[in-house]
């Protein structure tokens, strides 16, 4: 079935193969069972402000997301956590550390701060297998962590873009 993505920033056209049903009183399709896609979900690029290794990496943690590999996805999500890091030029140290530092330094918002702090528990979780008995990652697990991600990215770099953007349009219109 040929479908529009439901997110208002993209609606691009997507080949669905799956078991789906209109309810009624609905518009929308609800899908119980998707067997294929095409483009894979997560499929999109990372926005030009982001630094191409962190964008990368955001956009492998999406893919890895909407193949339902979610130990891979929150993993991705770390890495990517950590890249921000190493670009705001934290000291070289595990991420925990890394995460306080650039809260100490007013670099990082506190909230983000703990948020990001869960996102590399999850993180650890898929990438490390240990006895802990927290190797598994759900699906709501890594989709909590790339929306951090994708906040995190927001206010690092997007929302600064935009907001330089702004500025810009302003200072050269007479």
């Amino acid at each position: 079935m040929l479908w529009n993505c439901p997110r208002s920033e993209c609606l691009r056209p997507i080949y669905r193969v799956g078991a789906a049903r209109q309810m009624a009183g609905q518009s929308e399709l609800e899908w119980h069972e998707v067997w294929a896609q095409w483009p894979s979900t997560g499929h999109r690029q990372a926005h030009q402000s982001v630094p191409k290794p962190v964008g990368e990496d955001w956009v492998e943690a999406h893919k890895c997301l909407g193949i339902g590999a979610y130990k891979a996805a929150a993993s991705m999500a770390r890495r990517a956590t950590q890249g921000v890091c190493v670009d705001r030029m934290a000291k070289p140290a595990k991420l925990v550390a890394q995460i306080k530092e650039l809260v100490a330094v007013g670099s990082l918002h506190p909230q983000l701060g703990e948020w990001a702090d869960q996102v590399r528990l999850f993180g650890n979780d898929g990438a490390h297998p240990g006895d802990d008995g927290l190797d598994t990652v759900s699906q709501q697990d890594a989709e909590d962590a790339l929306a951090f991600l994708d906040q995190l990215l927001d206010w690092t770099y997007v929302a600064p873009w935009k907001l330089q953007q702004s500025r810009a349009r302003t200072t050269t219109t007479p």
